[in-house]
């Protein structure tokens, strides 16, 4: 009967707020995160599926960091972004320390640095596209509080602002903002090219049921209305499809609603040309 069992070996450090990334070659790259309070990590560790052990890396990262992003390129080199040096709130940022993200070259089993994000953020999503960039989502970044505190007194909030990393050229461009800041959210790319946002805080740490999809053709969003899914006595909502195996429960629209749905009876915002 399938279950669970022991990987064989333990990591070399005790580690949350970390991320683990498969590799081309089968290995997977755990890196970054916290084993304590003010203890951040800026080591990695490779985990070898055939031998059950974990190596560290050659290299640390220019950074100890906890809650950032990763995602694998198509290259095969891992992109690192973002992250907090606070390891409990995860708002204490060094905006140049932490903007600026890094590659993982497998090979190598190092560390590079590379372009810089146009915002320090944690808790955000990093997805690859079809076309080969990066999309950096949403997040938590440092803001001064309201009330005259000397010192001034800070607080996380959670941002709109999405990005784009090219690895051609290293560079981060600013793209379409999401309809609602969140942070802690995640992000899936769907069969159709575009990237579903679900979930995470808002501004004010409450929890989301909301989510939201942007068109990764343009990154421009269409608005276009799919109907008020919530029940509403007189109308029938059928399922229809999102790329593959994706359901909303939709019915008729004008183009004067926004686009709204249901994914297990929470609200959710579309973006995408074709829903």
């Amino acid at each position: 009967m399938p279950g669970w069992q022991d990987a064989g070996h333990r990591c070399h450090e005790q580690r949350a707020g970390h991320t683990a990334t498969l590799l081309n070659d089968g290995r997977a790259l755990v890196a970054g995160g916290f084993e304590g309070i003010n203890a951040l990590l800026s080591t990695a560790e490779l985990f070898d599926p055939a031998t059950g052990k974990f190596t560290l890396a050659s290299g640390p990262m220019n950074a100890s960091r906890a809650h950032h992003a990763a995602a694998l390129l198509s290259s095969g080199k891992v992109l690192l972004a973002g992250g907090s040096i606070d390891p409990l709130r995860g708002d204490i940022f060094d905006p140049m320390s932490v903007a600026r993200a890094l590659l993982f070259d497998a090979n190598a089993a190092s560390f590079s640095a590379t372009g810089f994000m146009s915002s320090s953020r944690a808790h955000h999503t990093a997805t690859l596209l079809s076309g080969g960039k990066v999309l950096v989502a949403g997040g938590a970044n440092i803001v001064t509080a309201e009330g005259g505190c000397s010192p001034p007194h800070t607080q996380s909030t959670s941002l709109a602002g999405a990005e784009l990393f090219d690895p051609t050229n290293a560079i981060f461009a600013v793209t379409s903002s999401m309809t609602t800041a969140r942070s802690a959210h995640t992000a899936a790319l769907l069969a159709n090219g575009d990237v579903l946002v679900i979930g995470g805080v808002d501004t004010k740490n409450n929890p989301l049921a909301s989510a939201e999809c942007i068109d990764s053709a343009d990154w421009i969003p269409s608005r276009r209305s799919a109907g008020d899914c919530h029940q509403t006595a007189g109308r029938r909502y059928e399922p229809a499809r999102i790329g593959k195996g994706v359901e909303r429960i939709c019915g008729s629209a004008t183009e004067k609603q926004r686009a709204s749905a249901t994914f297990h009876g929470k609200r959710a915002w579309y973006w995408g040309s074709d829903l």
